[in-house]
């Protein structure tokens, strides 16, 4: 009798032991299911973002070419003083290292018969005598120390930041959905005392 409580106790630990077992194993099964599960869904997750994440890359490479080309279209567009036309024409670029970057590539071109010479620059008081100053968009809170700096010289003054033209800029990018657009003010060209094509202005968003 003894022996036979012993082996029904002994078979009892046994099936416990087991079932434990199993239900360990269901455990690490439902565990290595459940990372299996999430680097699936990580991968599925990554690999929808990707796709948004370089047309975002492209888009702003674009958009910094077609502000670079816009530039350079406003530069052929303006009447420079005749005593310059020996000189090369300066574009200084500040807080915009794509928009320098395009526009350097753009460097072999000529402003009629001047030469076209890009200079990035880190502030303001860098600009020395610059016929263009780009104003980036990150630093568009600089707009009324560029508008000091280039007073009473003949230098056109973009910006990257819309509504800049109230604080002295004579044109400025603005997006409208995928389009890049540009304000123009007029009497701030005037101001500086230069004249641009009426044909940029026609293409252009006047403000006063």
């Amino acid at each position: 009798m003894l022996y036979t409580n012993l082996y029904t106790k002994y078979l009892r630990t046994e099936t416990i032991i087991a079932r434990t077992s199993s239900l360990c194993d269901l455990a690490r099964d439902k565990q290595q299911k459940s990372k299996s599960s999430n680097r699936h869904k990580m991968k599925k997750y990554i690999l929808l973002i990707i796709p948004f994440l370089s047309l975002s890359m492209v888009s702003r490479a674009q958009m910094a070419q077609f502000q670079a080309l816009f530039i350079y279209n406003f530069a052929k567009s303006t009447n420079w003083p005749v005593e310059d036309a020996s000189k090369s024409l300066l574009i200084c670029v500040i807080g915009d290292n794509e928009v320098a970057n395009e526009l350097y590539k753009l460097g072999s071109k000529r402003i009629g018969a001047r030469s076209l010479v890009v200079k990035e620059v880190a502030t303001v008081q860098d600009i020395d005598d610059a016929q263009i100053v780009y104003l980036g968009k990150s630093k568009a809170n600089q707009a009324t120390k560029v508008t000091q700096a280039i007073e009473g010289k003949k230098a056109l003054f973009v910006s990257g930041q819309g509504g800049q033209c109230a604080f002295g800029a004579s044109i400025c990018f603005v997006t409208q959905g995928a389009k890049l657009l540009y304000e123009i003010s007029p009497a701030n060209i005037k101001r500086q005392n230069l004249v641009v094509s009426q044909r940029i202005i026609d293409i252009g968003n006047v403000v006063y």
